[in-house]
């Protein structure tokens, strides 16, 4: 079997002149086109090669386009083409994706390129799949809690491919990168404490009184389990924000279904009876808010401030992985065309990334929590998981793939769980909830107190 290549050198004008009849090929000969602006290169292949001229281009999966040394390529440019290669290719249909890189991965081998790939296909994936749960859902508290879900992973995946220029947000955005940048940043880095200006104007229009008794925060239950508080989502109620928000959230669907449309259609197709059993499974669940008093909450508690600012900033994040954890209970895995989507290692990833959010947390805060969190796994989790679990969330930034053999998975996997329970188990003997006769005489006083002074 012979292969041919041309690599003209051509600017996105003259690709957005050139039609797909133009690409052609034999049985025995492969001739495909690229483009090449400053280590920017896009390969098209269409369908009608053959099995097995499309098995040997890396087992059915499309070269499509990534530029990796970030200053040789115009932002602009980088968009207007990637834009318009979808278009071009509209009536063809594509095998799969996976992106080429330029001048600093040269050497790069094609294993890592294809795991680095399908890395993005599958958060890309979950991160749509559970929109599409979202979209079938009825219950407001239920479709907010995915929501939250989506806009904490979704802003890393947005920060993480518009860095790593991967195509970034959905073409009809009119978030900024600057924005999308600054949600990320303070999702994954920023950590309340009292003397946080953050955390200040949080805790200041909220109302939040550690120390009397006043209704002020929201909390979010699973069949009367605390789930969440409305403390760290505060600033997402803001109609500044929604475009943003909506950007984050739509941000990945966009992706897979403008950038590989037929493996989604295909993947959703076959997730059919899963989708309706976790729909069924989502609608079941009985989620409530109630409001409470963050003096309450903590009524049993000798806690710092610091701590309490603390906990209501990041129970959600541990609660809401146990609840997706228990959604995805057996885990849903797809291998299509090369291509692997599975649940387990899209959650696994999800853990890896607040694990580590965790860990950067205590380096430059003072928060007692932390310190007892971290004693309970120094005699319950072996010092080889660290590594191996900060492997997995380094995969998050798309430049680069970290192996792991199967048994570190395993490893992994069992102390994210541990270490997740000690989270909880500390957090939890922090804090007490009732809302029995006493909770609902208080909260009524408080509504006619609300009602006299309006």
């Amino acid at each position: 079997m012979a292969f041919t290549k041309s690599e003209p050198e051509q600017t996105p004008e003259t690709l957005e002149n050139k039609s797909v009849s133009s690409i052609s090929d034999t049985p025995e000969t492969l001739t495909y086109k690229s483009i090449k602006h400053n280590y920017l290169y896009y390969y098209i292949v269409p369908t009608s090669y053959s099995r097995s001229i499309i098995k040997a281009l890396l087992q059915n999966i499309i070269y499509y386009g990534r530029e990796s040394s970030r200053s040789s390529c115009s932002k602009i440019i980088f968009k207007k083409v990637l834009l318009k290669v979808p278009q071009l290719l509209k009536n063809v249909k594509l095998c799969a994706i996976i992106i080429v890189c330029g001048e600093r991965d040269a050497n790069m081998d094609d294993e890592k390129k294809i795991k680095i790939v399908n890395e993005i296909i599958n958060d890309a994936f979950w991160l749509s799949y559970i929109l599409e749960l979202k979209r079938k859902l009825t219950d407001y508290n239920t479709k907010e809690v995915l929501t939250h879900f989506l806009l904490f992973y979704g802003s890393i995946f947005c920060g993480e491919t518009i860095s790593a220029k991967f195509g970034g947000m959905a073409k009809s955005a009119t978030t900024t990168e600057q924005e999308i940048e600054e949600f990320r940043n303070n999702n994954l880095k920023h950590c309340y404490t009292m003397t946080s200006n953050t955390a200040k104007r949080v805790i200041e229009q909220m109302g939040i009184d550690l120390d009397n008794y006043v209704f002020d925060i929201v909390l979010t239950l699973n069949d009367s389990t605390l789930l969440d508080t409305n403390f760290r989502s505060w600033n997402y109620n803001k109609a500044e924000k929604e475009k943003l928000l909506e950007c984050v959230v739509s941000t990945p669907n966009a992706w897979v279904e403008e950038l590989m449309p037929d493996i989604y259609e295909t993947a959703l197709d076959l997730l059919k009876e899963h989708t309706e059993n976790l729909v069924n499974k989502l609608s079941c669940n009985q989620i409530t808010q109630k409001s409470y008093s963050s003096q309450k909450l903590y009524i049993n508690s000798i806690l710092t401030s610091n701590d309490k600012i603390y906990i209501l900033q990041r129970y959600g994040h541990v609660k809401l992985l146990s609840f997706f954890d228990a959604l995805f209970e057996k885990g849903i895995s797809i291998k299509y065309k090369g291509l692997v989507i599975d649940s387990k290692t899209f959650l696994t990833k999800c853990k890896a990334i607040l694990i580590e959010m965790l860990y950067n947390d205590s380096k430059s805060n003072n928060i007692a929590v932390l310190d007892e969190i971290f004693l309970l796994n120094k005699n319950t989790i072996p010092p080889e998981f660290y590594p191996k679990n900060r492997s997995i969330r380094d995969n998050l930034h798309y430049g680069d793939y970290h192996y792991l053999s199967d048994e570190e998975w395993k490893l992994v996997q069992e102390y994210q769980d541990v270490y997740l329970k000690n989270v909880l188990d500390v957090f939890d003997k922090n804090i007490s909830y009732n809302f029995g006769f006493a909770y609902k005489i208080g909260l009524w006083l408080a509504k006619v107190y609300k009602w006299s002074n309006e």
